[in-house]
């Protein structure tokens, strides 16, 4: 559609199709009923027309002619009417091509001259008022679905608010208002039904909103006084009964039915349903309320919905408790598996809780708490049990390490033997004599030796524990102190560690050895010749002559070791030849004599010996003479029936050539057959140098071993052993001589032992006949099968011993004490290690 510049007058006539009265009456129908101030309205731009429309006169001409002839007056009629209709048809096409924003704006603006026809123009205006009626229309009901409030606002009112339109300014144009009314007409009454509708739901709402308040108040209020089980069932009965008595009240004050007053109860009992309150529910739905009968009992859906609503209750119930009683289920499953369970509260507590746990698990719990009381109880018991072998076994121990310290005082740690002591089962089993000493060695150096220097003045406390030592060892012989040896030990690599750096670091270990060689050489050689070997003298005693005897420091004395262990300085030095040369004179010199012991008879051993530690002596810078290559070698034997006997790393005692002397004569007076004499026979250890425990008798002249295989072997052990039972009999026997009658079981310390002495001798103990000890488990299988053998066979140490005293020439057979006329087989007896191992697990009687 065209538009013309400007702004022009919109000429309107009012429409004929409908009369005065009917428009003014709906206008007056609208204006009562919504007064509003509108926002804008196309009505502001309206102005009557001016002049009077063209073509008006033909139709006044008909209508004149109208009087004058009836059929003119009908045809006038027709056309008119005619002219009306294509009108409206134009209007409503041309408007259903515009958007509304351009028909709003066309009919503000007046810009329709170019429409000649009266009939278009009001039609047109009519077509915008019923389109702009029903827009307002939609989003009236748009704001009334979503804001009016049926208990609070005025349907009026509403619409005059939120219409939108100035009914007013509209006014002044009544085609637009006619069509704008015809489009509201549905809308207006549409909404004030569904207003009407909704305060009357509100009410009716209202009124059961209250009375469903007041119920639940008549329950909430007695339910939380209420403390205990019987009170809170009391109270439910006391509001139900409340509830009950408001039923008359309601139906004449509100008009409600006491089927709508159920109803109501029900959403009470879905309310408390959903809280789990299943005696609640029940109360409200089950009780036959005086004779009339139960809701729950109705036929039809009412009866159907009050059974969902009470099983919803006790599903809700069940799983709402569950929750509520987790802490204390959980308490009670952890009590019963610890078995502290208190089943009178349990029980109790079950009976507050119904539905929290069911009676199989309530039994089950009680099952579980008296079997784990039951298994304390057996803990207990075996706590108790285990408590008390640990605490026999601490007394053990400490018996064990108490006499044992005692023992190491007196230096009798010879006697120990195996003892019977409770293993971790509380039964009995050996224990050695060698995990002994290792306990009683861990006591001295843990506790004995630190608590004794501990008496001295701090600068003085390394000496007093040094010398404490010192004196415990040289008494016992048969035990090495491992600390010592271990810095003793592996000289040539110190010194080889020490070469690497050209004598600029000197390691710890070596300076440490070297220190505790010097001090031990000169407080007692045989303790330090039971602890090194021949290697580690050598360097010790390199670095020691180059120190002494050459005046070197000790670096360079460290740096000469070296050289003389790798043999460099026979390389770089040519003149070491010579001086070997003159120690092999010097040897030959002596002609098989020894200063201070005379002609030895193996002077073959003797000379190479001496030859080797004089070179040595030479090579280090010492003398070529023999003086320290003989006072050497002297600290390294003793002199037995003119043999030199090899003791370095033996641990020998200190009066070892005296029992070896006397196993000698003790050997010659029972094997008087072989024609030998003490003079014939020395000992030699097994194994040469070192230590291997064993020693052998053996012919000075062929160095053989002699033919009593029991009486010519033995072991330290049994030496020192067999001399102190020879000591304790000779002790025993002067003291029977003397008139003592109790000396049995006496030891000879015991029995010479004066009161003021202080320390006894200690006998550690042994194993017992009545004691069926196991053995320990580190024993060789084989001599665990020969010793329990012997142990099942129920022979002592006594029978052992006189069997080897029998049978000293062939000692593999053992005869005739089984018992049962079986030899038992005993290759056993000719090791002097393992025999003597044996007869320590042997019972003594």
């Amino acid at each position: 559609m065209a538009r013309l510049p400007g702004r022009r007058t919109l000429q309107t006539n009012s429409p004929e199709t409908e009369s005065k009265e009917g428009r003014q009456g709906r206008n007056r129908q609208i204006n009562r009923q919504v007064s509003l101030r509108p926002s804008a309205s196309p009505g502001q731009y309206y102005q009557r027309p001016t002049r009077t429309p063209r073509n008006a006169q033909a139709e006044q001409l008909a209508n004149a002619l109208q009087s004058v002839s009836p059929t003119l007056g009908r045809l006038s009629s027709h056309l008119a009417e005619k002219r009306r209709k294509e009108a409206e048809q134009q209007a409503q096409a041309e408007i259903q091509q515009m958007s509304m924003e351009e028909a709003e704006q066309l009919v503000q603006s007046g810009e329709m001259s170019e429409y000649e026809n009266p009939y278009f123009q009001e039609a047109f205006q009519r077509q915008y008022g019923v389109r702009l009626g029903l827009a307002k229309g939609r989003e009236l009901k748009a704001k009334f679905a979503t804001g009016f409030n049926a208990r609070s606002d005025d349907v009026d009112q509403f619409i005059a608010e939120n219409l939108g339109v100035d009914m007013g300014a509209m006014a002044q144009n009544p085609t637009i208002q006619g069509g704008f009314t015809d489009a509201m007409e549905e809308t207006m009454v549409t909404i004030r039904d569904e207003a009407a509708k909704q305060q009357a739901a509100a009410y009716e709402q209202d009124k059961l909103d209250g009375v469903y308040e007041t119920f639940t108040a008549e329950l909430d209020q007695r339910i939380s006084r209420a403390e205990t089980p019987e009170q809170r069932k009391a109270a439910i009965n006391e509001a139900y009964q409340a509830i009950r008595s408001h039923y008359p009240q309601h139906q004449k004050l509100l008009n409600l039915s006491n089927a709508e007053q159920d109803a109501v109860l029900m959403q009470v009992a879905s309310k408390y349903a959903r809280d789990g309150q299943a005696d609640v529910v029940e109360k409200l739905l089950t009780d036959n309320r005086g004779g009339i009968g139960a809701i729950i009992d109705k036929r039809g859906k009412v009866g159907s919905e009050a059974a969902s609503i009470l099983r919803q209750a006790e599903k809700n119930y069940h799983s709402d408790n569950r929750e509520r009683t987790f802490d204390a289920r959980m308490r009670f499953f952890e009590e019963a598996e610890q078995g502290m369970l208190n089943e009178e509260e349990l029980l109790a507590w079950h009976e507050e809780n119904p539905g929290a746990l069911t009676e199989g698990r309530i039994r089950s719990l009680f099952r579980s708490n008296r079997s784990a009381q039951e298994a304390k109880r057996k803990a207990l018991a075996e706590q108790r049990e285990e408590d008390a072998i640990r605490a026999r076994q601490n007394n053990e121990r400490a018996e064990i390490v108490t006499q044992g310290i005692k023992a190491l005082r007196n230096g009798t740690t010879h006697r120990i033997q195996p003892v019977a002591v409770t293993d971790d089962n509380g039964e009995l089993e050996m224990m050695s004599k060698e995990d002994q000493l290792e306990a009683i060695k861990t006591e001295l150096h843990n506790t004995v030796i630190p608590r004794y220097a501990s008496q001295f003045p701090e600068e003085e406390q390394g000496e007093a524990a040094f010398n404490y030592a010192l004196e415990i060892y040289s008494k016992n012989p048969n035990l090495v102190n491992d600390q010592w040896k271990a810095t003793l030990e592996n000289a040539p690599g110190a010194v080889t560690a020490a070469a690497a750096t050209d004598g600029d670091e000197i390691p710890t270990k070596l300076k440490e050895g070297y220190a505790l060689y010097n001090r031990l050489r000169v407080r007692n050689p045989g303790l330090l010749n039971g602890m090194i070997t021949e290697k580690d003298r050598d360097v010790y005693e390199a670095i020691r002559i180059g120190e002494q005897y050459m005046g070197l420091p000790f670096e360079r004395s460290v740096s000469q070791a070296h050289r003389i262990a790798t043999n460099q300085d026979i390389e770089d030095n040519p003149s070491i030849r010579a001086r070997y040369d003159e120690v092999d004179a010097a040897v030959e010199s002596l002609n098989g004599w020894v200063d201070g012991w005379g002609d030895v008879k193996n002077d073959s051993y003797v000379s190479t010996e001496l030859r080797k530690i004089g070179r040595h002596i030479a090579r280090a810078g010492g003398s070529t003479g023999l003086d320290q290559a003989v006072e050497r070698f002297k600290s390294e034997h003793e002199f037995i029936n003119g043999w030199a006997v090899p003791t370095r790393g033996q641990n020998v005692p200190v009066n070892f050539k005296e029992l070896a002397e006397k196993k000698i004569n003790e050997y010659v007076e029972k094997n008087s057959d072989e024609g030998m004499s003490e003079d014939d026979i020395t000992v030699f250890p097994l194994g040469g140098s070192g230590s291997s425990g064993v020693w052998t008798l053996v012919d000075q002249t062929t160095a053989s071993p002699l033919s009593d295989p029991i009486g010519s072997t033995f072991t330290l052990d049994q030496l020192m052993r067999e001399d102190q039972e020879e000591r304790d009999r000779a002790a025993r026997e002067a003291l029977r001589e003397q008139g003592h009658t109790s000396t049995d079981g006496l030891t000879a310390e015991e029995m010479n032992a004066a009161p003021e002495d202080g320390e006894e001798a200690v006998d550690l103990g042994h194993f017992d006949s009545s004691t069926p000890a196991r053995l320990p488990t580190n024993l060789d299988p084989k001599m665990r099968q020969g010793i329990e053998t012997l142990r099942d066979a129920g022979i002592t140490q006594s029978d052992f011993d006189r069997f080897l005293e029998e049978n000293r020439r062939e000692p593999t057979q053992w005869a005739g004490l089984l018992g049962n006329g079986k030899s038992l087989n005993a290759p056993f007896a000719t090791n002097p290690t393992v025999r003597e191992t044996i007869r320590q697990y042997l019972p003594t009687s």
